[in-house]
């Protein structure tokens, strides 16, 4: 388990307790959306969460996903929070490809709800910031695209602070970089440096993002990829050679 698991866990736990929930209240009140075994193993570190699940626990618990990032502030109660309205209707004409992570957000947060009607749905501006990390743009971004959707009003543009934008997009991405590297050090018995310079010659080698091979090997998709269990391999070898040549030189210079 690295580090970085168990201070999510950590926080996971945290934020579940703020909001007076037990484990087994968690699979109650999303009536069976999140297990409790699964929620347990989260909050222990056991199991990886991708970013996707993140996301759709933070929706769950009403909160910004950066507030379920180790470190983040403490969840406040009662505080005022801006509202935009979707426009259902219009979200529902949309192809799948385009709608798909914002049609299951909204089906999520109507089935907490029970809200049901069909035409519009409010959900607040901090969602927004959630949904951009799905769709990887920032808050802005996203706003402008479900304008130009016809999903949200022109007068739902907010004020651009591009500062707080490029924070949230940095925290994301420092939880999926840093799941990514415990779980390859963990499954290839490297250290966290080491894992982490494994993952960005595989990266390199095959022309991919970064952030695309953290996420594949968070959800397992290249826990058997023979390129990077070569790449693993090669990766030990220059270790060893390095070791060998070392103690070698050192033997030479004793003579």
């Amino acid at each position: 388990m690295s580090d970085y698991a168990r201070a999510l866990g950590a926080r996971l736990r945290e934020v579940r307790g703020q909001q007076g929930l037990s484990l087994q209240g968690v699979e109650d009140k999303s009536r069976g959306r999140w297990k409790a075994v699964v929620i347990g193993s989260y909050e222990r570190g056991d199991r990886a969460v991708s970013v996707q699940k993140l996301a759709e626990l933070a929706a769950f618990y009403g909160i910004p996903i950066a507030e379920l990032l180790p470190g983040a502030r403490p969840v406040r109660g009662g505080e005022p929070a801006t509202k935009v309205i979707l426009n259902l209707e219009r979200l529902n004409q949309l192809p799948v490809d385009q709608a798909g992570p914002l049609a299951r957000y909204v089906a999520t947060i109507q089935s907490q709800r029970g809200d049901y009607n069909g035409q519009q749905l409010s959900i607040r501006s901090d969602d927004l910031k959630t949904l951009a990390i799905v769709y990887d743009v920032t808050s802005g971004e996203l706003t402008d695209q479900l304008i130009s959707w016809g999903v949200l009003e022109p007068q739902a543009r907010p004020g651009r602070d591009e500062l707080v934008d490029q924070l949230h997009a940095a925290l994301a991405r420092r939880a999926l970089l840093e799941q990514a590297k415990g779980v390859l050090a963990e499954r290839t018995g490297l250290q966290i440096d080491q894992a982490f310079d494994l993952l960005r010659e595989h990266v390199r080698s095959h022309g991919l993002t970064i952030d695309d091979v953290a996420t594949a090997i968070i959800d397992g998709s290249l826990e058997d990829s023979p390129s990077l269990i070569d790449a693993e391999g090669r990766s030990l070898a220059r270790d060893n050679q390095q070791t060998d040549a070392a103690g070698s030189q050192n033997e030479i210079s004793s003579i």
